[in-house]
């Protein structure tokens, strides 16, 4: 049976056999014939039972054409293969591939069942979570369906059902399609999900949908009457959550202490204390999970590491805060959604709307919530945190049973039991004749017996004066003074011609002329003052220092002389001028390695930079073994690895000539004294080493994710700019001599051919990698490719092999591609993990020294070996000085075995035979 909701060669097809046969045994029976994987026969072990097929997506057409939604085939000519290890959807050792040569023949009889269905109990969930994983099927009544969310640029449903134990479980679709139930047609149906992923959050299992899951609402089950009414006895998830008993926060620490399955409770809290220097919000991207930086400059903005600048951003709540209750005091964390429920307001008003855009500066709505009494929801977590998602201000308080301790501290002092009025006292003189405790009616007693003594001592008219006297010391002190009337007289400004005198002056000469003065509009008036004030003034200051050239020593981190470091390069770039360079030698070694002899060792690791680490660049030079890196805050650091003079002990420099992320680096063989570096702020800035500054070369409003320069020309700069823009620069004159649109998203890469540079080949998040000729971009403006990939996910890189013949791509589809052939249409792909997540800098595979390898990260902590005639990872680089996932890499181009791996914690590994 093929899955109804999309095509099924993008699915796994699972064939159709249940328990429906076994009932009625009068009903013709089908069977899979017995499936040989390897030519070793496995039977069918049980009636029911089914088998995965798979079909290349590539062969759609042909497929599509013999096959029809829902119905059924004797299928013959299909191919046996082992079934995969992890993710099977069902139990069946083998599993059936569909080629061209596969033939369907079909099975027309209404008796045979229309879906297999094999559903998991909740015991068993456990287990199926671990590798290797297999997918589940899953029966249960729908409680609760979620709005639609954005999560990874896909728009996504949560839905909640409980099974036949009480068991709720939530399940996510990653596509709303395939759950297109309204909330008024599915609540309180069953609901049947096949070929579900089984994961963990925050200790709870989870349903994940995949390309094979399908959704039944009701489904034609035989038991299903009965399923049916099972479900209809058990109670509803809010009614459970109302029986709920409340815990205090002792108990709740006690118990996620003796059970960490168990992390979610119900409490009855206040707020005494809110954090005040921890930050109350932080930004999201909409389009994926990561958190935004602020672009400092003339217009600040929120950029996104993947999606560039982000013009509508997420605004979160995250207020740090101290709950108590009558047994303890905790911290605690109030997200989003609770801080929306306790202020009705969300957090995109309150800082949009209202101005309360400080991170550091908490509003005055947040801190009127310390001391309101709430029902939260809290959330455990692994390392003890109280995550809260749900808070309930509580406006009616409950009665409880009195706890000594807790009445004692809310004993009413003195003062306020005198002014407590007489029917009041009277409300609880008859609650303690009725139905008070014995509790109460001492506490009663004792309260009464003390203001009889306070009124023998007559304390209550010693209070009203001392009252009076006190409010009229207040009236006295507050009352303003009229201000004394001034004895000058006011002088009234009249003119001469009101006046009936004549004018001091005769007027203009003749033939005089003077340009009338624009009078200036109250707007253009405070816009004058805004110019001239101080503030404005050091802002365009600011705005000047960027444009301008920076020193070395201005933009230096440290107070280290750049003297050792200027010396080393100028004196290899002096010592590459008087040799000579052999232009038809390359800039490349091409050199086949023993992976086994590469070795890092602890001197060939440093700390260069501060914090994730975008761009890497060993200097193309076989005589200095330096490595130049740039991080998302704009710092630009060298290391000099052979470095052992006393004046450059570690040599390590670092500077700082970008306001945001640093994408990409430029070193030229042919003129090593001078770094190219571009950043997300628009700005192009060459380091000239001999002179010693950072100069401006190019500035544009948009950000540069991209940037490159051809083998042959050190000259010319190739930018990938903005929403997929592509700039051809000329360092000298600083002039554009070229642009067009090559892509519709952002070009996270661009590389030239090392034989042919007429040949570029750019990576875009628009999903595809593009081949052009530069001989052709300039006619139009949207010119065509030579040839185009589309994967299924943004491409971060695509990369030529030294010899220009391959090319790989890595894509976030798990995916690293190698294309070859004439105009790269040949392809094939190898599955890698490449969710990085929001710390690791997104992975790009790099070529090695030959067309052998490419090199990837691995989020295990090693470096991943893939080799291109055997097609698949055939090692993987560990060591056990290497702590931190490397993310991006540069193979130096003259140095065969020296590999460097940069990390998010600003650490550089370089390996070497």
């Amino acid at each position: 049976m093929i899955p109804p909701h999309v095509s099924a060669l993008q699915e796994l097809i699972g064939f159709i056999y249940d328990n429906i046969t076994l009932e009625n045994p009068t009903n013709k029976m089908y069977w899979i014939a017995d499936v040989k994987p390897n030519e070793e026969p496995i039977p069918l072990r049980i009636r029911g039972d089914a088998i995965e097929a798979v079909a290349d997506p590539r062969k759609e057409q042909s497929l599509d054409a013999k096959m029809t939604v829902n119905l059924c085939y004797t299928v013959t000519g299909y191919v046996a293969l082992p079934a995969r290890k992890s993710r099977r959807v069902v139990r069946h050792d083998a599993s059936v591939r569909l080629d061209d040569t596969a033939l369907f023949e079909p099975l027309c009889d209404p008796d045979i069942p229309s879906y297999f269905y094999d559903f998991a109990t909740y015991d068993i969930l456990l287990a199926r979570k671990l590798n290797p994983k297999q997918l589940s099927d899953y029966i249960g009544r729908v409680e609760t369906i979620s709005p639609p969310l954005i999560r990874k640029a896909k728009r996504i449903k949560k839905v909640k059902i409980q099974d036949q134990w009480a068991h709720i479980m939530e399940i996510t679709f990653w596509d709303e399609s395939i759950f297109p139930y309204q909330r008024e047609e599915a609540v309180g149906k069953v609901l049947a999900v096949t070929a579900t992923l089984v994961t963990e959050y925050q200790n709870n299992l989870q349903l994940e949908t995949t390309e094979a899951t399908s959704t039944f609402l009701n489904p034609r089950i035989p038991n299903l009457q009965s399923i049916t009414d099972r479900f209809n006895q058990l109670k509803h998830p809010t009614d459970v959550q109302q029986n709920q008993q409340t815990m205090s926060i002792h108990q709740i620490v006690n118990k996620f202490k003796d059970d960490p399955m168990h992390n979610k409770f119900t409490c009855t809290t206040s707020v005494t204390e809110i954090t005040l220097h921890r930050k109350w919000y932080y930004v999201t991207c909409p389009r994926c999970p990561k958190k935004l930086f602020l672009q400092k400059g003339i217009i600040p903005r929120f950029v996104c590491e993947d999606d560039g600048y982000v013009p509508e951003p997420n605004f979160m709540y995250c207020v740090n805060t101290t709950i108590a209750d009558e047994s303890t005091n905790a911290k605690a964390i109030f997200f989003n959604d609770a801080m929306t429920q306790m202020l009705e307001k969300s957090c995109h008003d309150m800082v949009i709307t209202h101005g309360h855009s400080d991170l550091d500066i908490i509003p005055p709505e947040i801190l009127d919530i310390r001391g309101k009494t709430m029902v939260i929801d809290i959330a455990m977590k692994k390392d003890g945190t109280m995550a809260i998602n749900k808070a309930i201000p509580q406006t009616t308080l409950e009665q409880v049973t009195p706890n000594p301790k807790a009445t004692v501290k809310r004993h009413l002092p003195s003062s306020q039991a005198l002014d407590m009025p007489r029917k009041q006292k009277k409300t609880i003189q008859t609650m303690s004749s009725e139905r008070l405790t014995e509790y109460e009616r001492k506490r009663l007693e004792n309260i009464k017996r003390n203001d009889e003594q306070l009124a023998s001592l007559n304390i209550r008219s010693k209070l009203a004066d001392l009252s009076t006297l006190t409010k009229r010391h207040r009236e006295q002190t507050n009352r303003p003074q009229k201000k004394a009337k001034s004895e000058i007289p006011i002088v009234t400004r009249r003119s001469l011609r009101n006046q009936g005198e004549k004018p001091e002056s005769t007027g203009l000469i003749d033939n005089f002329y003077q340009a009338p003065e624009k009078q200036k509009s109250p707007k253009s008036k405070v816009e004058s003052e805004k110019q001239k004030s101080p503030k404005s003034k050091v802002t365009l200051e600011k705005c000047a220092q960027k444009l301008k050239p920076l020193s070395m020593r201005e933009v230096s981190a440290s107070s280290k002389p750049d003297e050792p470091l200027v010396k080393k390069i100028l004196s290899v770039s002096e010592e590459s001028r008087s040799k000579g360079v052999n232009k038809d030698a390359g800039i490349r070694v091409r050199s086949s390695i023993d992976l086994e002899s590469m070795k890092l060792i602890p001197e060939n690791i440093a700390s260069v930079v501060t914090n994730k680490i975008l761009s890497v660049k060993f200097f193309p030079s076989a005589d200095m073994r330096m490595v130049v890196v740039g991080n998302t805050f704009g710092d630009l650091g060298f290391w000099n690895i052979d470095s052992e003079t006393t004046e450059d002990v570690d040599g390590i420099y670092m500077y700082h000539p970008h306001p945001a992320p640093i994408s990409s680096i430029c070193i030229h063989p042919f003129s090593i004294n001078k770094i190219i570096t571009c950043s997300y702020h628009g700005f192009i800035r060459t380091l000239d080493v001999e002179k010693e500054i950072f100069d401006l070369t190019y500035s544009t409003k948009h950000e540069i994710f991209s940037m490159s320069q051809t083998a042959d020309d050190g000259n010319s700069l190739y930018l990938g700019e903005g929403k997929g823009v592509f700039r051809v620069l000329d360092e000298r004159s600083k002039s554009s001599s070229m642009t067009c649109n090559l892509h519709t998203s952002r070009i996270n890469t661009i590389d030239f051919n090392p034989t042919n540079a007429n040949l570029m080949a750019t990576s875009s998040s628009d999903r595809t990698v593009c081949i052009w000729d530069l001989r052709k971009l300039g006619k139009n403006n949207n010119p065509s490719s030579i040839t185009k990939i589309t994967r299924g996910k943004p491409v971060h890189s695509a990369y030529f092999s030294p010899s220009g013949n391959l090319l790989a791509t890595t894509s976030t589809d798990d995916k690293i591609g190698v294309a070859s052939g004439a105009n790269y249409v040949d392809e094939f792909s190898v599955y890698h993990d490449n969710q990085t997540g929001k710390w690791v800098s997104i992975f790009k595979g790099v070529w090695g020294w030959d067309d052998s390898y490419v090199f990837v990260g691995n989020m295990k902590i090693g470096i991943d070996v893939i080799s291109t005639q055997e097609k698949r990872i055939i090692t993987t680089l560990k060591s056990p000085h290497m702590t931190v996932v490397p993310g991006r890499f540069d193979a130096h181009p003259l140095k065969p075995g020296m590999l460097a791996g940069s990390t998010d914690r600003g650490q550089v590994y370089v390996w070497s035979l």
